[in-house]
């Protein structure tokens, strides 16, 4: 179980520039266990023990390269969660340990049709792991934790004749390199390494739905659902479940 609060802020710098950033607070817990889970047998003391504190933290700038019904959009993001060293090798981790630079780009198409208003929106970001380790371990050495990742999504949205809009979309990610999980190669040089998580060549494919109801006061509600449907070293048929709200202030004028 990993419930997570993600607090999330933007502002327009220019009517084209704009800067975001994000602070995960987050925590995972091993719920139960069975003949064949990782808990006690499985790695060193404390692999399963509750953890709480920050997930991957960021900020990202924007910038719209196009107006209109077509939006193109250059993005340049720096993430960290550094401070997740520790308990990096846990079977609850809340991360890799790195620092990550990944520039993107966003490209959508938004048209009003009467009072309804269809949209698609497409992105694509390559992560550079500034700060991943360099392994020295078994006959595969040297390797790096983690490789750099490539993530991608599009998402379908409708906009109805009410306060509300529906999406679906699928999100991929693939890290670059690494260990495959099945094998004595990992079983013999990994299962104790505290990068036993971070070395692993991972790929997921995951398909969401998502509700918005837009509120008074330029405030908004959101409900959302995603599915892992294929994967690659990682658990499968996996759900997350989430509610947000958002408020918009507008620019005050003079």
């Amino acid at each position: 179980l990993g419930p997570r609060i993600d607090l999330y802020a933007s502002v327009g710098l220019k009517p084209w520039l704009q800067v975001s950033a994000w602070l995960p607070v987050v925590a995972t817990f091993a719920l139960s266990d069975d003949s064949t889970g990782p808990c006690p047998d499985q790695g060193p003391a404390g692999f399963c023990d509750p953890a709480y504190g920050i997930g991957k933290a960021g900020a990202e700038l924007r910038a719209g390269m196009l107006g209109g019904d077509l939006s193109l959009t250059p993005a340049l993001a720096l993430t960290s969660d550094l401070w997740n060293s520790g308990s990096r090798g846990q079977y609850t981790s809340l991360g890799t340990a790195v620092v990550s630079v990944i520039p993107g780009i966003y490209i959508g198409y938004e048209k009003g049709l009467g009072n309804w208003r269809p949209g698609i929106v497409a992105h694509a970001n390559y992560a550079w792991n500034v700060g991943r380790r360099r392994i020295d371990t078994g006959p595969d050495a040297p390797l790096q934790a983690p490789a750099n990742d490539i993530i991608e999504a599009i998402e379908i949205k409708l906009g109805l004749p009410l306060p509300l809009e529906i999406s679906g979309a699928l999100e991929g990610a693939q890290r670059q390199g690494g260990l495959d999980w099945e094998g004595d190669y990992y079983a013999n040089y990994w299962v104790d390494n505290a990068d036993r998580w971070a070395v692993l060549r991972y790929q997921e494919l995951v398909v969401r739905g998502k509700l918005s109801i837009a509120l008074p006061n330029d405030m908004g509600l959101h409900f959302q659902a995603g599915k892992v449907i294929d994967v690659r070293n990682g658990p499968p048929d996996t759900w997350d479940f989430g509610v947000g709200w958002h408020k918009y202030f507008a620019p005050r004028s003079g």
